[in-house]
């Protein structure tokens, strides 16, 4: 499931947040307790065909005036090979109060109800050793429905729909043909088809 574009691709993004320094500094108080991992960290979880997930969250490219964080798992559950990046993008609403969300955009997990590539919103944030509640998040938050399908059947696909999801269509276009020499082109073409 892990693929060498898909591979390469995470480790541009990691590379683009690292490159500015406002992109180095995270917002204060935090909806979770961030452990940074490093692109070290990143490639042994890519490269670990047996499973293994991200000791902490790689700080993505600022979305706007928000920072995306993620979390990568991969491994096997009950057999099946399966892929999951979990990303929470935090800012500052009108208030100046720390707020932000989270979404698990996975592979299918076997026949049943999430049999398809899908996301979904996440209340907690694990950050390779335990669960971390997000804060400031409403009591009635669902972490369990709505399932939205996604239009992925790879791993490249998947990232390519976490990209448009976080960072729009114009933009994921832009940032990786400026960055990332257009290898991602058709996956984000084949989105918004």
């Amino acid at each position: 499931m892990i693929t060498p574009l898909f591979e390469s691709s995470l480790l541009w993004l990691a590379e683009l947040a690292d490159s500015p320094a406002e992109w180095k500094r995270a917002p204060e108080d935090l909806l979770f307790a961030v452990t940074s991992t490093n692109q070290g960290d990143l490639l042994r979880v890519l490269r670990d065909s047996g499973g293994a997930e991200t000791n902490g969250f790689v700080r993505l490219p600022k979305a706007r005036s928000r920072v995306p964080f993620l979390h990568l798992w991969h491994g096997k559950e009950n057999g099946i090979d399966k892929l999951r990046l979990t990303v929470a993008i935090v800012g500052k609403d009108e208030w100046g109060t720390t707020v932000g969300t989270a979404w698990r955009f996975e592979s299918p997990e076997g026949p049943g109800e999430h049999g398809f590539w899908h996301c979904q919103p996440v209340r907690t944030m694990h950050d390779g050793t335990e669960l971390r509640p997000l804060k400031e998040l409403p009591t009635w938050y669902f972490d369990d429905t709505p399932t939205l399908p996604l239009r992925a059947s790879d791993s490249e696909q998947l990232l390519s729909c976490m990209l448009v999801a976080v960072y729009g269509l114009v933009t994921s276009k832009k940032m990786q043909l400026e960055s990332f020499s257009d290898q991602l082109a058709g996956y984000i073409d084949a989105i918004a088809a």
